[in-house]
C-alpha cells in the first residue's frame, strides 16, 4: 500500500463525515462552522502522524517508479469520483491530517513494507481516529448542537479499517 493510497481512503473517509453535517445543522451553518473552523486550523500546526515520522526507512520504501505528482494525480481524480457536495469540497482538501502529511517533506509515493503492513496500517487507522477526534473537537459548535463523536464518526472509521487492511491483504475482523 501506498502513502497516497491511504491518504486516499482517509479522504474518502472524512467526505463521508463532512456530508453528514447539513443533515444534522443545515447547509449554511455547516458551511459557517467549517468556515470558522479552517480559520483556526490555519493557525495550528498540525504534526506528521507518529507513524510516518518515527523509523520511516523500517517500515516505508521509496516507489522508484512513481513520482509525488503521480500521486497527486490520483488523488485528484479520486476526490472527483467522491459521492460530496461541491460546496463541502474544499473543506475536505482543508483536513488537518491529510494538510499535515502533505505539506510536509513526506514522499506520497512511499510504499508500505510487507513485513511491517499490518502493524503500520493499524497504527494509521487509530491516529487517523485520534486526529478525527481532535478535529471534531475543536469545531466552534455550542454544546446543544454537539452529537456523540461515534454517531458521526464510527461507521466511517470502520468502514476505513475494513478497506485498509483488505488492501493489504488482511482480514479485517481477524484483527479485531
Amino acid at each position: 500500500m501506498y502513502l497516497f493510497e491511504y491518504l486516499i481512503h482517509l479522504l474518502r473517509t472524512h467526505a463521508e463525515v463532512l456530508s453528514t453535517f447539513p443533515g444534522l445543522y443545515g447547509m449554511k451553518p455547516t458551511l459557517a462552522l467549517l468556515e470558522k473552523s479552517a480559520e483556526n486550523a490555519s493557525e495550528i500546526d498540525e504534526p506528521v502522524p507518529e507513524v510516518l515520522r518515527s523509523s520511516r526507512e523500517n517500515v516505508w520504501v521509496l516507489n522508484s517508479v512513481l513520482t509525488d505528482a503521480d500521486a497527486y494525480g490520483d488523488i485528484q481524480s479520486a476526490v472527483e469520483r467522491f459521492t460530496i457536495a461541491p460546496e463541502l469540497e474544499f473543506y475536505l482538501w482543508t483536513y488537518p491530517l491529510y494538510r499535515a502529511i502533505v505539506e510536509s517533506d513526506t514522499p506520497l509515493c512511499l510504499e508500505l513494507k510487507r513485513e511491517s503492513q499490518k502493524q503500520t496500517v493499524l497504527a494509521l487507522i487509530e491516529e487517523a481516529k485520534q486526529e478525527a477526534l481532535n478535529w471534531y473537537e475543536s469545531l466552534p459548535l455550542p454544546p446543544d448542537y454537539r452529537v456523540p463523536f461515534a454517531q458521526i464518526f464510527e461507521s466511517p472509521y470502520a468502514k476505513l479499517r475494513s478497506t485498509l487492511l483488505k488492501t493489504i491483504g488482511e482480514a479485517p475482523l481477524k484483527s479485531l
